[in-house]
Parts: C-alpha cells; structure tokens; sequence
C-alpha cells in the first residue's frame, strides 16, 4: 500500500501532465499484434489496470486526506515481454517511435537491474488519464509484469476509501446496477483549475498557523476559521474540513445500502472546490450544473488537473445527461461516458 500512497502524492508535482493518445476502446488481441509489429516477437503477456475516480476527496492538492476511489472499466492495457539486459523499455502503441518515461516509483529503480527487464507496448482508453488514474494504473500494470508492486483491492460492486497517510484501503459497497445508477465521466478537456502545489503549500501554511501538523486534524472549524484573517486560508481550511467530513457523510451512506444518496453530497463538494478551494474550472462547473439540470443526482470536479466531472445518475437518464454536458461543451468535443464501476 505504501507504493500507492506515494503514487496518489505525486499529483501535480514536476512531471506535468498526461499527454497520451486515448482510444475509444483498446483491444487485448490488437495490442499484442501491435506489439509483434513493433518488436518482431510476440508478448509475454498482457496485463490491464483499472483507472479510478475520486468521488470525495482532492487527490491533487491535499496529499495526505482521504479519498474515495471507484474502480473505472476504462484504464491501461499493455503488452510485455522480458529482456535479459534489465532495462525498462516502455512505448505508447500509437506512438511507438517515442519512448516513454516510466511512471514513479518505478522511475528511481536502476537503468538496468539483474533480471526484470521488458519491452512494453500500452494503450488506455480512460477519457482523462491525468484526473482518472492514468500515471496510477500504468505503474500497477508495469508492477504486475515485472513482479513487483501491489495493486489497490478494488473489487466488483465497491468503493474504496483509501487513507492515503498510511496507505489503508477499506472496502464499502457500491454497487450501481442493483440501485438502477450509473456513473457519468466527462473529459471536459479544459485547462488546469490551479497549481495543486500552491494549494498544498496553503494548507501547510493554514495548518501551520492553527498550530496542527495537518488540516484534517482540526476539529473546531469555527474557532480556526476565527484565528484565521487572510481569507484565502480561511477558504482553504474551510474546504478541507468539510470535505473530510462529506466522505464521512457517503462512506455512511454506502455502507447503509444508500448510493442513490449520495449525489447531494457529491454536489456539495463541487461547490466548495469551487467556491473554498478554487480548483474547479468554468467547463467543470458549466459541466456539473448541466448534468445535475437533465437529471444527474449529483456531481462533481475530480482528479485535481481541471479536465474531468463525474455525476451519479439514474440509468434510464444517462443518456440524456451525457448529450447535455455535450452540447454545453461542444466547442471543446469533450469525451463523456457512463459506466458502471
């Protein structure tokens, strides 16, 4: 778990974003063909990793709070095969000229170690691999083909809370289909709400001046809000309190049986990213708000990169939620999708 803690920290830290082709949908059977094309032999294998939404919580600019991941059917596939040379050689399919950097902590192993080298060919088909898990999925796929790593325990029909602190991960259910839901995920394909840096150094400074190592270890918000003059503080403590305590909120709801409840609340954290946390964009709201008019329970910006919305609606209304948050955006072709996770 330690792998993934420090995995979920690295967003929005140097390294920028993702800039990888993304498929409609991406073929096991093609990429292995691809992967013969490419290097004269066929793979090994081919392995998959899921992307992951953040439902509650900031993964971008608060490294250290709690976050609720659901599992997408949408994430990395690649194709491998091992060399002896201990070398790492890792290329997007539909780019196999470039060679592509490996995804952290991956990055800091030796050029060449004894054994465990592989020549990999990837493709993903998430709509926002920069907000949906993409840096994440890669490095639990490159994991699983060259024997190291864990993966998170996603499982069908849940949600996980993942303290990202220590790593912890623990299962609630979330199953969808049994509750007539589906989970709309949009591509709005905006640009950066704001630096996640900056918002990290504001937190620790918040924190710093109400005296805890930490914004989640407050627990009278109006006292510190009252010891607090600069209002951009006061915004950001503000956001981060109530996050933590809207997870608490739908990790109850989840576990009493109640998705369909939960969409007020993920409504309610859009808000505060946008209006406490300014880490939202003019298409993420113009997005939320569209797809809460045509029916949509709730919804919210997520990732911390400004590109990707994700809203809870009924399945019978999916559809036209979708083309709703299409035609508000259409100058910018967003890709939108329903799943379930």
């Amino acid at each position: 778990m330690k792998l993934f803690a420090r995995l979920l920290g690295s967003r929005g830290r140097p390294g920028g974003p993702l800039h990888w082709p993304v498929a409609e949908r991406v073929a096991g059977t093609a990429l292995a063909d691809a992967f013969a094309d490419v290097y004269g032999t066929p793979p090994a294998g081919v392995r998959f990793a899921p992307g992951r939404v953040a439902l509650m919580g900031d993964p971008g600019a608060q490294e250290d709070g709690p976050v609720l991941l659901a599992a997408l059917p949408w994430g990395v596939h690649l194709a491998w095969a091992p060399t002896g040379d201990g070398a790492v050689e890792l290329r997007h399919a539909r780019a196999p000229q470039e060679r592509r950097p490996l995804p952290a902590p991956l990055a800091a192993r030796p050029a060449a170690e004894p054994g465990g080298g592989a020549r990999v060919l990837f493709d993903t088909d998430l709509p926002a691999p920069a907000s949906l898990g993409g840096r994440e999925a890669l490095a639990e796929a490159l994991g699983a083909a060259l024997g190291t790593g864990t993966a998170l325990p996603f499982a069908e029909r849940t949600a996980l809370r993942l303290d990202r602190r220590t790593g912890r991960a623990r299962a609630l259910p979330f199953d969808l289909e049994a509750a007539g839901l589906r989970l709309l995920v949009a591509d709005t394909r905006s640009g950066p709400a704001a630096d996640p840096a900056r918002r990290r150094a504001e937190c620790a400074r918040a924190a710093s001046r109400l005296g805890v190592s930490r914004l989640r270890e407050v627990e009278d918000l109006a006292g510190a809000l009252a010891r607090l003059r600069d209002p951009v503080l006061r915004g950001r403590v503000r956001h981060a309190v109530t996050e933590e305590n809207r997870l608490d909120a739908v990790a109850g709801l989840l576990r009493a049986g109640a998705p369909a409840e939960i969409g007020t609340v993920l409504t309610a954290s859009h808000l505060s990213l946008r209006d406490h946390f300014a880490m939202s964009t003019p298409e993420q709201d113009l997005a939320v708000e569209r797809a809460v008019g045509a029916g949509a329970r709730g919804a919210r910006a997520t990732g911390g990169t400004g590109d990707a919305v994700v809203a809870l609606v009924p399945a019978e209304r999916a559809g036209t939620a979708a083309e709703a948050v299409r035609t508000a955006l259409a100058e910018r072709s967003p890709r939108v999708r329903t799943a379930l996770p």
